[in-house]
């Protein structure tokens, strides 16, 4: 809504309460939505911040990636997504900029107890994850390659509505495909076109093509053995 208007923002929440995966997941007491929630306060607090130059807006984006990060290690893309986007933006010149250590200092301040105690009991935390291979699969041989080989699977499965809800019509889940895929194809050529024209990265749809991107890239490559619900 912030980025483009309040009809965009009323879609994008019709479109995840159409998913049925999404809407499954979010019926349990489960962490996923949580660090979710967390991933998409980041990236509005980040929107203020760089429209605003003000410090305390990247001290809070940083602490609500933080807090997502903590909650599920996947919203570590958004740590990575963000800081891209500093990068693209200011250039090298932003590791002189006080914002990138309001913004990364504060992710790490929330994580740091865990930080600590990982590594204060480095062993037990090692035996905790050994042979893993659900969630570390990317550390074997070919591990990049098999998640992204797998994706297609996993993509075929959301399509067909997965296992979570049997014999229910599957209408909902193809109209949020269907207009998840068409925005998608909209923000590749929009940004193309942006970045054609120069002063791209200052377009608010180009920033979402690229956290978009992120996401999808990290999903695919660094995850493997992902239940469907992680899709959307």
């Amino acid at each position: 809504r912030r980025l483009v208007n309040w009809r965009v923002g009323l879609i994008a929440v019709m479109m995840l309460v159409a998913d049925q995966t999404f809407f499954e997941r979010s019926r349990l007491l489960r962490y996923d939505l949580v660090a979710a929630f967390f991933a998409l306060l980041g990236f509005y607090l980040f929107e203020k911040a760089e429209q605003s130059e003000r410090g305390r807006y990247y001290t809070a984006s940083g602490l609500a990636i933080g807090a997502g990060i903590i909650s599920h290690p996947n919203i570590l893309y958004m740590l990575g997504g963000l800081g891209l986007l500093m990068l693209l933006k200011h250039g090298g010149a932003v590791i002189k900029q006080k914002k990138l250590y309001q913004f990364t200092l504060s992710a790490l301040v929330v994580m740091s107890y865990v930080i600590v105690y990982d590594l204060i009991d480095f062993k037990n935390f090692l035996l905790q994850n050994r042979g893993d291979k659900l969630h570390f699969g990317l550390f074997d041989q070919w591990g990049i390659w098999h998640n992204l080989v797998g994706e297609t699977r996993r993509y075929g499965r959301w399509l067909g509505g997965g296992e979570l809800f049997l014999n229910v019509p599957r209408t909902t889940l193809l109209v949020f495909q269907f207009l998840a895929l068409g925005a998608f194809i909209y923000l590749v050529v929009y940004a193309a076109t942006q970045i054609k024209r120069g002063n791209w990265v200052r377009k608010p749809g180009v920033r979402l093509f690229l956290i978009t991107a992120v996401a999808v890239l990290f999903h695919a490559l660094l995850l493997s053995q992902k239940a469907i619900y992680y899709m959307a």
